[in-house]
């Protein structure tokens, strides 16, 4: 008789909830792709000690990321994992300087 797997059926897509350590777990086949993507759009989640404890969404507001660009940041990531998208960051000009927030 097997043995219950109690991992976790993997989400159909990324949400800003999911911390960079859960998005790389749940989509290890695009994980280079979607490192890749949020090193370009400005985070540098891989190696980050922080990244198994802080959603995406919290690390990116914290580097001064709007919602729009965090919006269009996850946008781009689902695409990544569906296959719609190779990988590119969002433009830049969303980013408020760290003396507005």
């Amino acid at each position: 008789m097997k043995a219950k797997s109690t991992k976790p059926k993997a989400p159909q897509k990324i949400v800003e909830s999911m911390t960079p350590t859960e998005i790389f777990e749940y989509f290890p086949k695009q994980a280079r792709k979607l490192a890749m993507t949020m090193t370009a759009a400005g985070l540098h989640c891989v190696g980050c000690g922080i990244a198994e404890f802080e959603a995406i969404g919290d690390g990116m507001r914290a580097h001064g990321m709007d919602q729009d660009y965090i919006d269009g940041l996850i946008n781009e990531l689902n695409d990544i994992v569906v296959g719609k998208s190779q990988g590119k960051a969002p433009k830049a000009e969303t980013l408020k300087p760290l003396s507005e927030i």
